[in-house]
């Protein structure tokens, strides 16, 4: 399975905690098994082998956390990561690792937890936009069947305006994207794999000589990123749940550097970039259908 955040480097420090969870998870089965076993192996061995059984068992939990430490600062130091982020990074590897979810269960709890959910994934008409805009923090999430949006805070930034131009350089990328999957499992809680790069990314790519323009960008709760669109937990359920109950294949994410509906600025288009202000009439021409008079009862989700 894929971990969310773009950096290979990254991906191999989850999986060493994960590995490390996983390795200390079946020493200890393994000594649970030979010291439960119904009983009777310790009923019938002496108090020495028991003394043994017992230290082994903490000399592996110990040597598994020393582990995991280890791997958290590393992560930290990798990735400009305080010590905290790195920890509840951490805490969602291991999470996801010893819980498995499906797709269908999690909308499923979601449902039980939030039940107008399924009205208004009913009511959306078959489609579903998410408007990302950097510049303000915020995330709008519209339908064709709904009159107004719902309103989300992205509850943590990395890079600046700009495109996402290379593998770990932190920025959130810009332009039109799709939806590849809905990651149940994700270190994050729950996420949404935006469809980075797109084909005009790896064209512009080509063109500049770029190459490992990196991936893995996603829509997810919690509050700390690395590139990608962080809405908090709350947040994440809603729109998770809704693109399930829409399909993926019905969804669209445009990422703009700010919200051009309101009119272009081009002091927040500057760029060293030729094909930039190309890329920037793209995005304020895919807005264009999402522009709308000042209308009261905006639905505001924080």
């Amino acid at each position: 399975m894929k971990h969310d955040g773009e950096t290979p480097s990254l991906h191999h420090g989850l999986w060493f905690v994960r590995s490390d969870v996983a390795m200390a998870s079946s020493a200890l089965r393994a000594a649970r098994r030979d010291v439960d076993n119904d009983g009777l192996l310790w009923q019938n061995t002496g108090i020495e082998d028991k003394d043994v059984k017992l230290r082994n068992i903490v000399i592996g939990t110990a040597i598994g956390g020393v582990a995991i430490a280890g791997g958290l600062l590393a992560l930290a130091c990798a990735h400009g990561l305080s010590v905290g982020e790195a920890v509840e990074l951490g805490a969602g590897a291991i999470s996801a690792k010893v819980t498995q979810h499906t797709v269908g269960g999690r909308v499923s709890a979601i449902l039980a937890k939030k039940p107008q959910l399924k009205e208004v994934a009913k009511s959306a008409g078959g489609k579903l936009n998410i408007l990302v805009f950097k510049n303000e923090r915020s995330v709008e999430v519209r339908a064709p069947g709904w009159k107004t949006p719902r309103l989300y805070k992205m509850t943590a930034f990395s890079g600046t305006l700009g495109p996402k131009l290379r593998e770990g350089d932190r920025q959130i990328p810009e332009g039109i994207y799709g939806i590849g999957y809905l990651n149940p499992n994700s270190s994050y809680y729950l996420s949404l794999q935006v469809a980075y790069p797109n084909a005009s990314d790896k064209a512009r790519a080509k063109v500049d000589g770029r190459t490992k323009l990196g991936g893995d960008i996603m829509i997810h709760g919690k509050d700390v990123t690395i590139g990608c669109v962080p809405v908090g937990d709350d947040a994440i359920e809603d729109i998770f749940y809704l693109a399930s109950a829409v399909g993926i294949k019905n969804v669209s994410v445009i990422i703009a550097p700010y919200d051009m509906r309101k009119g272009r600025k081009p002091e927040l288009e500057k760029s060293s970039l030729k094909w930039y202000a190309e890329l920037c009439g793209e995005i304020a021409a895919a807005l264009k259908p999402f522009a709308e008079k000042e209308e009261n009862g905006r639905s505001e989700h924080k």
